[in-house]
């Protein structure tokens, strides 16, 4: 870690990287400046950008590339923990915190049946999956539209679905996977949802 942090500060600014932001399996996330965050690969593959070809692709979808190097990637700074808040909620609305109780509406419970895991419970289910795999589910929108206060279903419909709708339209390589889960969201500056990563 002191090698990321030194090689960091060889090559950009030592005033602009702060501290550690967020890590993943095979990275590590630094703020970098304001508005910014610096993501250094540290698998031993080492190259960070097949992944993010992609993001720069479709900057709708992934957060804005600004610089791109063999091991590192300066990237759109994005505010996770928004896009985690409305998940949560909705799950709230939707899920008992009861490991044997399913959802109380019917047909999100018929959306989210799977085999029982012990120790898994029905309030883990990923809000992003069940829409993501139900984009064109008009019973789920209307459900949803029942079961949540209207501030939250509005952002479903204005910010998370069509996001999803871009991601399902996206042609992935075979090389690389969809991660979709309530924590891999995040709003930039101007409120855009995106996808953190893949």
């Amino acid at each position: 870690m002191i090698r990321l942090v030194n090689l960091l500060k060889e090559i950009y600014d030592k005033n602009l990287v702060g501290p550690e932001y967020g890590q993943g399996g095979q990275h590590v996330i630094y703020q970098y400046g304001k508005d910014k965050v610096i993501k250094f690969n540290y698998s031993e593959e080492g190259e960070i950008g097949d992944n993010l070809k992609i993001f720069t692709k479709y900057p709708d979808v992934f957060p804005k590339v600004y610089d791109m190097g063999y091991d590192y990637a300066i990237l759109e700074k994005l505010d996770d923990n928004k896009a985690n808040s409305e998940m949560w909620e909705c799950k709230k609305h939707l899920f008992s915190q009861s490991s044997e109780t399913p959802p109380k509406n019917q047909h999100i419970a018929k959306l989210v049946q799977r085999p029982r895991i012990k120790g898994l419970n029905w309030y883990n289910s990923e809000m992003s999956q069940l829409i993501y795999n139900n984009l064109d589910d008009n019973e789920l929108k209307s459900q949803l539209q029942k079961e949540l206060p209207s501030n939250l279903y509005n952002s479903l419909i204005k910010n998370w679905y069509p996001l999803f709708q871009k991601v399902k339209s996206i042609l992935w390589s075979s090389k690389i996977e969809k991660d979709i889960n309530d924590e891999n969201f995040g709003y930039n500056s101007k409120g855009e949802l995106k996808m953190l990563d893949i």
